[in-house]
């Protein structure tokens, strides 16, 4: 079954996003659930919480600039490269960019960490439409400390 938000990857109009591997990341990183939407949220915390299995897709610069936008970089979460295992049995390992939260409140790593997100998981905690509304912006004041706000001169912070 597909992810909530896979459409944003396979919509033309965004740009090119081909599946290239599957893999696994070198380090451990806290994958959580969060907030009455269900929305995944990695932190970054290296060597914490669990080695994170994932897709890895190609994408042309027009995609990743709406990737950048639909996940809100820089001003709530950050683009960062991390090395990945891929799953091809020779122990390739490459550098692949993920979106993370930086600077977020600590009783988040007191949630459950995952090795993976699938919305239909086990967990029972199902992604839940309409955290692109307005008020997706309280809960997310609810989890991090600090969000930045962009414009053409400086990036603000609110805390």
């Amino acid at each position: 079954m597909r992810q909530p938000n896979h459409h944003v990857l396979k919509d033309p109009d965004n740009g090119v996003a081909d599946l290239i591997f599957t893999a696994e990341t070198v380090d451990k990183w806290p994958l959580v659930i969060s907030t009455k939407f269900n929305v995944p949220y990695l932190l970054y915390k290296k060597h914490y919480g669990k080695k994170i299995y994932g897709e890895i897709y190609s994408v042309d610069n027009k995609m990743r600039n709406n990737m950048d936008k639909f996940e809100s970089h820089p001003e709530f979460y950050t683009r960062t490269k991390v090395q990945v295992q891929l799953d091809d049995n020779n122990d390739t390992v490459i550098d692949v960019w993920a979106y993370f939260i930086m600077d977020f409140k600590p009783q988040l790593l007191d949630l459950e960490t995952y090795d993976d997100y699938n919305s239909y998981g086990s967990h029972g905690l199902q992604y839940v439409k309409g955290c692109e509304q307005d008020d997706f912006r309280d809960e997310l004041l609810r989890i991090v400390l600090t969000i930045k706000v962009t414009n053409r001169k400086r990036p603000i912070e609110i805390n």
